[in-house]
């Protein structure tokens, strides 16, 4: 990885750091390095940008997430998909959160995200012994059948006045959170209500 990361250094140019970042405080995640193992193992290679906002996001703190919510702003085609695929990859494969709702103000936006996810899947015989895929309309979601036993979901959700009803999870993603009416974000935020340590993404 270090390799294909100097390779890539030689033809990339501009800040690695964002204008504005804002950090929490806190330790890095200790399962931090597995997750670097995990992303080089499904093919994911991030940007030095991307994985820092990723390692930021993973910071805790007395035991629970050293950021609550992480906001994520970034112009169209600049790889914000590729940090969400990730963070819900992680989500599932190590760090055993058994509900992770992403959401969109879009139905084709949702339904994208759902489909990336798929595909990546598809690519990787050992994924794919251990997922089931729901393809229904509207009710789109990969389930992970880990070692252990348990069972770990993403649910792709379009935002609707009662789209967050029904089930609790975390973390959840608001993904084109510029397009975030009141009402949608009332019905959405009680999933994570339920939870010890919940966590929300605003991105867009």
């Amino acid at each position: 990885r270090e390799r294909r990361m100097a390779q890539r250094d030689e033809w990339l140019i501009g800040a690695r750091r964002p204008r504005i970042f804002v950090e929490p405080d806190g330790d890095d995640h200790p399962l931090w390095d597995e997750c670097l193992r995990l992303l080089d193992r499904v093919g994911m290679q991030l940007d030095d940008w991307q994985l820092d906002i990723l390692r930021a996001s993973l910071r805790m703190r007395d035991g629970l997430w050293a950021a609550f919510s992480v906001g994520l702003c970034i112009p169209r085609q600049n790889g914000k998909n590729e940090i969400l695929q990730a963070r819900e990859l992680i989500g599932a494969l190590l760090l055993r959160e058994t509900l992770i709702v992403h959401s969109a103000h879009l139905a084709d936006t949702s339904i994208e995200a759902f489909r990336r996810m798929d595909d990546l899947i598809d690519t990787h015989k050992w994924l794919q012994e251990i997922t089931t895929v729901r393809r229904t309309n509207g009710r789109e979601a990969i389930s992970f059948s880990l070692e252990d036993g348990s069972v770990c979901r993403i649910r792709f959700r379009t935002r609707t006045r009662g789209g967050g009803r029904g089930f609790s999870g975390s973390p959840v993603i608001f993904d084109e959170s510029m397009a975030f009416p009141v009402v949608s974000q009332n019905s959405i935020l009680p999933v994570m209500s339920a939870q010890p340590n919940p966590q929300a993404w605003y991105t867009g």
